[in-house]
């Protein structure tokens, strides 16, 4: 589960991030070009330039599920 708070997101911070139909959870690049960084290299950077896309808000905490 995400913790997301809605409003501003700073250069570098975490977001979600829907483009489409999907979502996304990277770090945001503001400049030179607004672009998702994923902490993982094995993935490309995902230009948001001509995207439609919405920026739905950063995230603040995060809670895996766990069973006894």
């Amino acid at each position: 589960y995400l913790l997301i708070q809605q409003g501003e997101v700073a250069e570098g911070e975490i977001c979600v991030t829907r483009i489409e139909d999907e979502l996304y959870v990277k770090r945001l690049q503001k400049r030179p070009k607004l672009k998702l960084l994923s902490d993982n290299k094995a993935y490309e950077p995902i230009n948001l330039e001509g995207e439609n896309f919405e920026i739905l808000g950063r995230v603040v905490g995060y809670f895996k599920k766990t069973t006894l």
